[in-house]
């Protein structure tokens, strides 16, 4: 176009060493979008670039390998979703983007009668106004299960302790290489003062003995380990006399809103953080906002599975799942046991917490 040669003479570039192309994508064939190279310079453009897996954005940078002084890459979207690489543009590296957010009112030529319908309509900080006015991420993404802004709650929350609530040790047990096994503390609303335990590249007998040792350590009321990959563990913990709950996450849940026990477990954890602490870790902050939710074929909630949450770019929620597993079993509080082995007339509210 007449557009694109003007540009490049701008800086005293032949029109003859350069050539814009439409390059289709698939999340499956990513292989397909690879090759291409220019040592004169490469201008790679993401349109709705919140949608583009991050695999795709993986086998981008290999086009700015040719040293150039002329290497650019613009992406631009609507900032639909709190996940992925176009997220990550603006918060865990964007130390290596120039961003802008624009308004869409600062824009000429909208109709910005209409654009401000829609904040009134939805209210000034709504998700709306903020993705299709304002050029914000929104608090929670469409699918996304838990919203940003109560896990940030979470982490600035003051610990209130409570010594008689049960403490529950959860472990996740890795499943591939990149995986971490990581074993998760919880005492009542309090998922903060015992750090998490992370574990990588450990066989089963080598994860066996760190949880015994944290068992020994921290003496929990309940241990509930991730059985789908941990059955060894599970095996040899029970060899050396601890007792361990045996949690399937693909079993049946008891609501029946939920798929299976690993989302019911998730929405009770989400329930949780509404009150609870948690530490500012990165994993587990990033584990928590990650997986989406869809729907089985009888219409019931689904959290997203760790092997599309892979397809999508997304890291595997190994810290969520080990804190969440925490809520699969309830424990009886210190107090009430006491209470009960006195014969104790009290009566607990139906506010009370009486399990941890």
């Amino acid at each position: 176009s007449k557009w694109f040669e003007g540009a490049i003479e701008k800086i005293n570039i032949s029109k003859d060493y350069y050539y814009a192309k439409a390059v289709s994508w698939s999340e499956e064939r990513t292989d397909a979008f690879a090759g291409a190279h220019n040592e004169n310079g490469m201008l790679v453009v993401f349109d709705e670039a919140s949608g583009i897996p991050a695999s795709i954005w993986d086998v981008a940078e290999g086009f700015f390998t040719d040293i150039s002084m002329h290497r650019y890459w613009f992406a631009f979207s609507n900032p639909r979703r709190n996940t992925g690489a176009f997220y990550e543009c603006f918060h865990k590296h964007r130390d290596e983007w120039n961003r802008r957010n624009i308004d869409s009112r600062d824009v000429e030529g909208l109709d910005h009668d209409f654009l401000n319908s829609i904040v009134l309509k939805h209210g000034e900080d709504s998700d709306a106004a903020r993705v299709e006015v304002k050029g914000a991420f929104p608090r929670q993404g469409d699918r996304q299960f838990i919203s940003r802004e109560v896990v940030e709650d979470a982490i600035s929350r003051e610990i209130e302790p409570d010594e008689h609530a049960g403490l529950i040790m959860g472990v996740d047990i890795a499943r591939f290489g990149t995986d971490t096994t990581v074993i998760a503390f919880r005492r009542g609303r309090d998922a903060r003062s015992i750090p998490m335990i992370k574990l990588k590249n450990k066989d089963n007998m080598t994860v066996a003995n760190e949880c015994a040792y944290w068992i020994d350590h921290y003496k929990p009321d309940a241990v509930c380990v991730d059985a789908g990959n941990g059955t060894g563990v599970i095996d040899r913990l029970r060899e050396m006399g601890y007792k361990v709950n045996e949690i399937w996450f693909g079993s049946k849940a008891e609501a029946e809103e939920w798929a299976d026990l690993r989302t019911e477990m998730w929405a009770r954890m989400r329930d949780w953080l509404s009150g609870g602490c948690i530490p500012p870790d990165t994993d587990l902050k990033d584990d928590i906002l990650g997986p989406e939710y869809g729907f089985d074929r009888f219409e019931r909630i689904k959290l997203e599975s760790k092997e599309h949450m892979r397809k999508r770019g997304i890291a595997s929620p190994d810290a969520g799942d080990a804190l969440a597993v925490t809520f699969a079993v309830k424990v009886a509080r210190s107090d009430l046991k006491v209470a009960r082995s006195k014969g104790s007339r009290k009566v607990h509210g139906a506010g009370d917490d009486i399990f941890g």
